[in-house]
């Protein structure tokens, strides 16, 4: 499966920043407050790296970025 799929907030990363800029300083402030789970998600982060972000996983990117992206044509591609 394709690893966007697989990577979850407060698993593999801390959201931050889905609507106002300010989202940012909390997350900042709750990984402060959360050293012990912060690291746990670092861990798992660096670990999805590692299995994950390969020549494989890039290829997966790019379909997944181009068959999202032609959801959002309001034409159908062509030749002229």
């Amino acid at each position: 499966s394709c690893p966007m799929q697989l990577i979850h907030p407060f698993v593999h990363y801390v959201p931050f920043f889905y609507h106002r800029p300010r989202e940012l300083l909390w997350a900042w402030k709750w990984v402060q407050a959360h050293d012990a789970e912060a690291q746990r998600i670092a861990a798992s982060a660096q670990a999805f790296v590692k299995e994950y972000l390969n020549k494989h996983a890039l290829e997966c990117y790019w379909l997944y970025l181009f068959e999202s992206y032609s959801q959002l044509q309001r034409f159908k591609p062509g030749r002229r």
